[in-house]
């Protein structure tokens, strides 16, 4: 791939926290029900950026994380859950880090620091797979301990690794970001915490000391350890960030998903929290400050629809990286850079809906299309839900209980065909005859394409034959060839089709 130069534009620091909903910081709830944990770093960060309370990610952590990486919708590169056989990114994808390499604006000055969870058949995976020139944390969802942990440096596995997970992370942030100098950088530090298991972090990283820290207290009263880990977190940011300059650096932190179900709290319930597609599950806190943010956006909020594909073409707005001359033709990205929003010349987000959906492995998996007023949850066993978000958070008052008004039927028709267009439809990208007249297409790669082949005479409906005998090729670049495997004998029409 052409490499393709560009003006520096500072550095990027984007900070993941797992499992840490809007209803658990003071930037985002000011429910007088909640309990809220002291964060003074996160709420400075917020008090020096933009505040966005329409960003939209999934239900569960994995999709979140590849959305981020590869720009595109989890039914386009398969991770669609955090559990086996739909959490693994595939080596067809173009991940951000690829992109960014490709365009040498930085040249290899990238990590991934911290969770991984996107596969862990091989150590190396975030390095082959994610295109990180050097990782160093933890592969799985959880650990089984904050304080005993499988630590994995550039394909080397470490067991029993005993340094607190959040301080250890930021142990190595700080490293790395003083061995980059004055170069940029870009880093990715993905956070364990709040995750479970609830542990009780070390006493000086927060104001829980009280509790006792037994299993069966954690197990009776999860909220105060949950609380004192996002503390703990929020005071080895402040670490973090003493170690860059907010006037050339940019930073990114933003929620996985919703907060779990067994530690959420007002304006939220259990059954709309993490897991679910209500905005306790999906509806997530970010925050954007430094170097991008225009002076004169400070402590401001923004209610533009952010979808978390969208990351990906805003990072490579960060590194003034012309994206369209960086990313593969054969590949569908669905990510909108929202970067004007950052820099004032924009007040308005071009993404007009967001997209989201629960696990294929969830009791009732299903899946949301959201504008700037309404909702629409649209569930496998077809008991959809609509909502108006000017009812609020909590999602108690289903429009479809009673009768639509003409807006809101006119929404749920749009959302409908919305949803209809984001489907498996194969992008053809060249065909052709080998010599020895076999038919080939070259379609664009998505994970679960699910292709077949099918031939006709002419060019009616009750006239295409399945192709008996055909081969698909992936080999793990940016397309899928479907070759017929006998010759061409007659002229006639071919179509790729997928589920």
């Amino acid at each position: 791939m052409t490499s393709i130069c560009s003006l520096q534009a500072g550095s990027v620091l984007l900070i993941i926290a797992d499992d840490l909903g809007r209803d658990s910081l003071s930037a985002f709830n000011n429910d007088p029900a909640a309990s809220l944990p002291p964060t003074p770093t996160i709420d400075s960060l917020a008090a020096q950026g933009i505040r966005f309370e329409r960003t939209y990610a999934y239900a569960t952590c994995s999709p979140t994380r590849a959305s981020i990486l590869t720009g595109r919708y989890g039914f386009r590169t398969g991770v669609i859950g955090p559990n086996e056989g739909e959490h693994t990114l595939q080596a067809n994808e173009f991940t951000l880090p690829e992109a960014i390499l490709a365009s040498g604006a930085i040249g290899t000055r990238m990590a991934q620091l911290g969770k991984w969870h996107l596969g862990n058949e091989t150590a190396d995976i975030p390095n082959t797979i994610g295109g990180w020139p050097h990782f160093a944390g933890s592969l799985g969802g959880g650990l089984s301990s904050y304080n005993r942990w499988t630590k994995v440096i550039n394909g080397v596995s470490t067991s029993r690794y005993t340094t607190y997970a959040t301080t250890d992370i930021v142990n190595d942030a700080v490293t790395w970001i003083t061995e980059q100098g004055s170069d940029d950088w870009f880093l990715w530090v993905a956070f364990n915490a709040p995750h479970t298991p609830f542990h009780k972090p070390d006493n000086d990283l927060h104001d829980y000391d009280s509790l006792d820290g037994t299993n069966e207290d954690i197990e009776a009263n999860p909220r105060p350890y949950y609380e004192a880990m996002v503390q703990a977190m929020d005071t080895e940011i402040e670490r973090l960030l003493q170690s860059v300059d907010l006037n050339n650096t940019t930073v990114i932190f933003i929620g996985d998903n919703g907060s779990p179900g067994t530690v959420v709290q007002s304006p939220f319930s259990t059954r709309h929290a993490k897991g679910s597609l209500y905005e306790g599950g999906v509806n997530v806190p970010m925050i954007i400050a430094g170097e991008a943010v225009a002076n004169n956006l400070h402590n401001t909020v923004s209610n533009e629809i952010i979808n978390t594909v969208d990351l990906y073409k805003t990072v490579l707005d960060l590194f003034a990286i012309d994206a369209n001359s960086i990313l593969p033709s054969e590949l569908v990205f669905d990510s909108q850079s929202f970067h004007p929003l950052l820099t004032g010349a924009s007040s308005v987000h071009t993404r007009e809906i967001a997209y989201s959906r629960s696990p294929s492995s969830g009791a009732n998996p299903g899946a949301i299309i959201v504008n700037s007023k309404y909702k629409w949850i649209n569930y496998a066993d077809r008991s959809d839900e609509f909502y108006a978000l000017s009812d609020g958070l909590s999602e108690t008052n289903d429009r479809l209980t009673g009768t639509l008004d003409s807006n809101e039927s006119a929404a749920l028709t749009d959302f409908t065909t919305e949803l209809e267009s984001l489907q498996n439809v194969p992008q053809i990208h060249a065909v052709y005859l080998d010599n020895d007249n076999q038919f080939t297409a070259e379609v664009g790669w998505f994970a679960n394409a699910n292709l077949t082949l099918q031939k006709s005479t002419e060019l009616t409906e009750d006239s295409w034959q399945p192709v008996a005998n055909f081969t698909i090729t992936d080999d793990g670049s940016n397309v899928y060839y479907v070759k017929d495997d006998a010759a061409l004998s007659t002229n006639g029409f071919y179509r790729v089709s997928s589920e």
